[in-house]
């Protein structure tokens, strides 16, 4: 496990001292430290079986415009953040669709859309990442309600990145995931690195980059990572030192 590593499985009881996930080792807390509004909500009783223990629970904001959670970061330091979102018809309402929309801090980060018009690589919950440069001690996670349905969150993970990883990223930039792939592979197959960023060795992120009046960088295109570059590709170079 790494300490340095948060992850929080949102609207656990705020006393709960946290578990490890039997299939993956990853240890999740309360998120009860790191904000002080919501509901703790769980899933529907017919949803369980299809989605992981810390996707059953969640954090609903019912109330307010803005709620954030407050993110323990060092100034300087670049991070992965990723939040998860598993409807899982908490509210008895069956919606169908909802949005609302993510922040950095004061930066647009993304709208995050649920319904007939979402994307999701799972099918079942959806998740969002992007890197960012942390600017003080603390970083402002917040969903915005904007009246198209209550935002609400499952898992909130906070992750320090290599100063050498991703070099486009600096301060006042967030880069968004666009998608992640395995470039080559025969078969679909999931596989866990040290990084825990990368799914495989022929592995790139797809990101979009953004700055606050829009879109700077859209994609990186690779068909292929063949072994012979395993070690000259700068971002991979650096994912696989040691």
């Amino acid at each position: 496990m790494h300490v340095d590593f948060l992850r929080i499985d949102c609207g656990v009881d705020a006393n709960y001292s946290g578990y490890t996930d039997k299939f993956t080792g990853i240890f999740y807390v309360s998120d009860y430290p790191y904000t002080d509004t919501g509901e703790n909500r769980r899933i529907a009783p017919d949803r369980k079986r299809r989605l992981e223990p810390h996707h059953q629970t969640l954090r609903s904001f019912p109330c307010g415009l803005r709620n954030c959670y407050a993110l323990p970061t060092m100034a300087g330091t670049k991070y992965l953040v990723r939040v998860e979102f598993a409807y899982g018809n908490y509210d008895g309402e069956n919606s169908s669709y909802l949005e609302f929309d993510l922040y950095l801090g004061a930066n647009f980060w993304e709208t995050f859309h649920l319904g007939p018009d979402a994307t999701s690589s799972s099918g079942i919950y959806y998740p969002r990442e992007a890197i960012f440069v942390a600017w003080a001690g603390w970083a402002p996670l917040c969903l915005v309600n904007t009246g198209r349905g209550t935002p609400f969150v499952n898992v909130v993970e906070l992750r320090p990145l290599g100063a050498v990883l991703y070099p486009q990223v600096a301060p006042g930039l967030i880069i968004s995931m666009y998608s992640r792939e395995d470039m080559g592979a025969n078969v679909s197959t999931w596989y866990v690195l040290r990084s825990e960023l990368y799914f495989g060795r022929q592995v790139l992120q797809c990101y979009v980059i953004r700055l606050f009046t829009g879109i700077i960088k859209v994609k990186e295109t690779h068909t292929k990572i063949e072994e012979s570059n395993m070690q000259t590709h700068p971002t991979l170079k650096a994912l696989f030192a040691k």
